[in-house]
């Protein structure tokens, strides 16, 4: 991307997901606790698993907790217990706090939420006793569940910088949790949420207290798919849209981003007076959220500017086609409000593991579009700042390479970050070797296919946007492929 290096379709959250209706999730009978309203009691809240689409093997897991607040004695029987404390991690918007209120839903339970920043205040033992009302509010509902969102706030690892009040506050939760002996206390579940597990403190996620973690993890294409189906569903969708396309291109969107997306396509839609929401509404919209800016109506750049833009995607997009087999929506140098010149819509091939060549790869499409830029004009002198954000992407790649997954031969399989008395200079020294070297083989690769980096440029001049038919029809008339 030009000023921003490849784009890997980013995540965009807010804390939503993939509920199926927009409806009020909180039924009509809620109470607020008195205490400066620090959480809300719903009597039942209205949503199920069935109102949540995707995540199939998420409500699977939490399944049993249901199964235990309906059927408590079965287990009793077994001389089993119910785990104390449970939590919920993953990205911010992945629907950690839907998916509690549909175990209390499904379960025909009252749900207590409240958020661990309100338990924190300036004044000692404020926290503590708001802890201990809680758990006191929860006792005269059960069988409840107590929701705890942001985690981390209360529970963040303490050290020798942590202030008495989040000590007193962190103590008090876990004499709570160590204090369930009632049967009353055994049917209250606690459930806490979190972006961050490895920030809680190590007290509060042992054996006996939050003892078991969920992943609630972005949705898969097929997740997503379900997704779009349930917020198209009130909308006027065009015939000529492919919502399984759709699912392919939004890698990386959580429900909310889906539902924001569509959203956005039908603002676009109504403003411009059409009947449907078609291509170019998702279009506009999906280029609105990835580059938070619209297309400019009018291009200002002058000849070289524009043809410096061209040919630095067209390294972007060319590198990337020659060594990986990642689909390329579409390239663009129509510039945004933003101030993004240009860009290279990727969809990863995967969101796993990686392999060394995967993040080699990854340098390689980044150094793509400086290299366009200097084969355009052969003078390094003429090279544009257009790269900083595709340096800065390569380097952490490299700096990790090298520091975190053991993959070069000088240190070997050392984790770098955990020696605490490791020369730095040594790490720039490989870092800039192994810069110098993939920049070396990118540049060969571009040289050995310069034609059709410049075919790629022309198109992207005369046409500001091609799409993958297109750049795959230009790459296959004259091409080199890497073994």
């Amino acid at each position: 991307m030009f000023s921003k290096g490849k784009q890997l379709l980013s995540q965009y959250y807010c804390e939503q997901s993939h509920f199926t209706h927009r409806e009020n999730v909180f039924s009509s009978n809620k109470k607020q606790n008195k205490n400066n309203g620090m959480y809300m009691m719903d009597s039942v809240p209205n949503v199920t698993f069935n109102d949540i689409a995707g995540h199939e093997e998420v409500k699977k897991d939490l399944q049993f907790i249901i199964d235990f607040l309906k059927n408590p004695q079965r287990y009793k029987k077994m001389g089993a217990r119910m785990p104390k404390g449970i939590i919920l991690y993953g990205p911010p918007g992945t629907g950690k706090t839907l998916h509690a209120k549909a175990i209390a839903g499904t379960s025909g339970v009252p749900f207590l939420t409240v958020s661990g920043s309100d338990f924190m205040e300036r004044y000692v033992g404020v926290g503590a006793k708001r802890v201990r009302e809680l758990f006191k509010e929860a006792r005269e509902a059960a069988p409840c569940i107590i929701f705890i969102d942001e985690m981390d706030a209360v529970g963040g690892k303490r050290n020798e910088n942590s202030n008495t009040e989040k000590d007193h506050t962190i103590n008090a939760l876990l004499t709570e949790l160590d204090g369930f002996k009632s049967s009353c206390d055994k049917d209250i579940v606690v459930i806490g949420a979190t972006n961050r597990i490895d920030m809680l403190d190590p007290a509060l996620t042992r054996a006996g207290r939050f003892d078991r973690h969920i992943a609630i993890p972005l949705p898969d294409c097929c997740d997503r798919l379900e997704i779009i189906k349930v917020h198209s569903k009130n909308k006027p969708i065009s015939s000529t849209v492919d919502l399984e396309n759709l699912a392919k291109i939004t890698i990386g969107f959580s429900g909310a981003d889906i539902e924001n997306l569509l959203n956005e396509s039908a603002i676009i839609a109504a403003s411009s007076e059409k009947n449907e929401i078609d291509n170019d509404d998702i279009e506009n919209a999906f280029y609105k959220i990835t580059l938070k800016g619209n297309k400019k109506k009018v291009d200002h750049r002058h000849r070289f500017e524009l043809e410096i833009v061209a040919w630095h995607e067209a390294g972007h997009a060319l590198v990337n086609k020659l060594i990986t087999k990642q689909s390329i929506p579409k390239v663009t140098i129509t510039p945004s409000t933003s101030g993004f010149g240009g860009v290279t819509f990727i969809i990863p091939e995967k969101t796993g593991l990686l392999t060394k060549r995967d993040l080699i790869n990854e340098v390689m499409t980044s150094y793509g579009g400086r290299i366009g830029e200097y084969l355009l004009t052969k003078n390094e002198d003429l090279i544009t700042t257009g790269a900083s954000r595709d340096i800065k992407q390569a380097t952490s790649n490299i700096i990790k390479i090298i520091k975190e997954f053991g993959m070069t031969e000088k240190f070997g399989m050392l984790y770098m970050e955990g020696i605490r008395d490791f020369n730095q200079n040594e790490i720039v020294k490989e870092a800039s070797y192994i810069s110098k070297s993939i920049y070396s083989d990118t540049l060969q690769l571009l040289m050995d296919n310069c034609s059709v980096l410049e075919k790629i440029a022309k198109a992207l001049i005369e046409k500001e946007t091609i799409y993958e038919s297109e750049l795959d029809f230009i790459i296959n008339s004259h091409i080199k492929k890497t073994a």
